[in-house]
């Protein structure tokens, strides 16, 4: 059984990949020689009835001249030829302008989808240049929201340093150190003391010694007042300045915006002059195209009346000259043609079958994948067997006789697998215990069953698996 190796199926995907790239390429390649070989196919015709009509005019004129002069045709005759000739020579003028005219129209089609074109690339550059404008507008009104509450931030900070300033100063206007109020204290509770100790009349005499003032801030304690100050005004002043910073920054995101908004407005007008221009474009070329259609509509009666017209001629039995030349090389590229064409369709029918080879190999890759589960689980279920014969050896090597006593037995002794029918006249002590023996072995019978028909299972399928992989495989060969 061939089974394919799962390491080839990456390289099978790249070459495959690379295969496609070339058989593309030969098919583009394939399709502009055969639009080639068209045109050219259509030049020769084009010629070759040229040619015939010359040789037809030759011919006439080579009749009408080698005719003797005493056997002349009646006058009614030479003014048929005559006018036929003439309306050759008018087919043929009439044939070569239509001719021309296509040529222009051609070419006036090639130059209006030329400039459309160029329109609508402009078109997409200034719509891309927009989108642009726009994301830079975004991104300038989050950073002016941004620098905007960074701003209201800092000017809230500099309300609450102003706060802390004037509160700052009052409380060093009123704050006295820790000597001076413990010396106050101290010179008032004495003041207290001696009122408390005037008890007898004598006392009234005593002049009370006058209540200190409370003390006052001197130079010496407001220096390290006087630096937390001068600290906070630096601080204010700083952030004075980056108030300051983030206002000049405003202003320049504000004259950007604005810059932004004129060009936004310049380019809308541009957009909607384009989109204008684009409009009356589209309105000419309709009005053309159906102008075109027009001539092209007159011009195809023009040639069915032409052709009406030969094909009346030719009924007239007027023998037409035949190019060998031209017939051959006609012939040649139409078999040349017919070729590319044959070469086409086995390049597209190769490309299919590649195609279906790569939905074939992912297919064989999942099947190998799944095999390889099973194979594991047909592994553990291996193990497990051979675990479960092997406690069931143990068992059966550790199972013990069933004693009966020696009492008469009524009925039929039946031995099977796992059950034993033995009916006694007398009770049996043994008999609990070898029933528990007996419920172990059913047990590890019916498990054992089902782990071999597990086996079979997984098997099968296993073996279904390979034969599919290898009908996949001979189904569809490597290139």
């Amino acid at each position: 059984m061939h089974v394919r190796r799962k390491t080839y199926a990456g390289d099978l995907a790249s070459l495959s990949r690379d295969v496609i790239r070339e058989y593309e390429g030969r098919i583009a390649l394939l399709e502009s020689q055969n639009s080639r070989i068209s045109v050219e196919l259509e030049q020769a015709r084009d010629a070759l009835s040229d040619e015939r009509e010359d040789r037809k005019i030759e011919r006439h004129s080579l009749i009408l001249t080698s005719s003797p002069p005493p056997i002349l045709p009646p006058p009614t005759e030479l003014d048929g030829h005559i006018n036929e000739q003439s309306e050759l020579l008018y087919e043929r003028r009439l044939r070569v302008e239509i001719l021309e005219t296509l040529k222009k129209i051609r070419a006036q089609n090639t130059t209006l989808s030329r400039e459309l074109r160029e329109h609508k690339d402009g078109s997409a550059s200034l719509t891309s240049i927009l989108d642009a404008e726009r994301e830079e507008k975004e991104q300038m009104r989050e950073e002016i929201t941004r620098l905007s509450q960074k701003n209201y931030t800092l000017f809230e900070h500099n309300k609450l340093l102003v706060g802390r300033d004037s509160a700052l100063q009052e409380e060093i206007a009123t704050l006295i150190t820790k000597s001076q109020a413990d010396d106050w204290m101290r010179s008032v509770l004495e003041g207290e003391l001696r009122k408390a100790r005037q008890d007898s009349p004598s006392t009234s005499t005593f002049q009370s010694s006058p209540t200190p003032e409370p003390p006052t801030i001197t130079l010496e304690h407001q220096g390290p007042l006087r630096c937390q100050l001068v600290a906070a005004q630096d601080e204010l002043h700083i952030t004075k300045l980056r108030l300051q910073t983030s206002e000049k920054k405003c202003q320049e995101f504000e004259e950007r915006i604005a810059g932004l908004q004129q060009n936004m407005t310049l380019c809308l007008d541009s957009s909607s002059k384009a989109l204008e221009v684009e409009r009356g474009l589209r309105t000419e070329l309709a009005q053309h195209a159906a102008n075109l259609e027009a001539e092209n509509d007159s011009l195809k009666r023009d040639m069915e009346t032409t052709r009406f017209d030969l094909e009346s001629l030719r009924q007239n039995n007027i023998s037409l000259g035949d190019d060998t030349n031209a017939i051959e090389r006609l012939q040649s590229l139409e078999d040349e043609n017919e070729q590319l064409k044959h070469q086409t369709d086995s390049m597209n029918l190769q490309l299919e079958q590649l195609r279906r080879r790569k939905k074939v190999d992912g297919r064989a890759d999942a099947l190998v994948s799944e095999n390889r589960d099973l194979k594991t689980r047909v592994t553990a279920l291996e193990m497990e067997l051979d675990g479960v014969r092997r406690r069931n050896s143990k068992v059966v090597t550790g199972f013990k006789p069933l004693r009966l006593s020696q009492g008469a037995v009524c009925g039929v002794q039946k031995v099977t697998v796992g059950v034993r029918n033995v009916s006694t006249l007398h009770a049996v002590p043994e008999g609990t215990t070898d029933a528990l023996d007996g419920d172990k072995d059913t047990k590890m019978l019916r498990r054992e069953r089902l782990l071999d028909r597990q086996l079979r299972v997984a098997a099968s399928r296993v073996s279904g698996l390979y034969c599919s992989v290898y009908r996949y495989s001979n189904n569809f060969p490597v290139m």
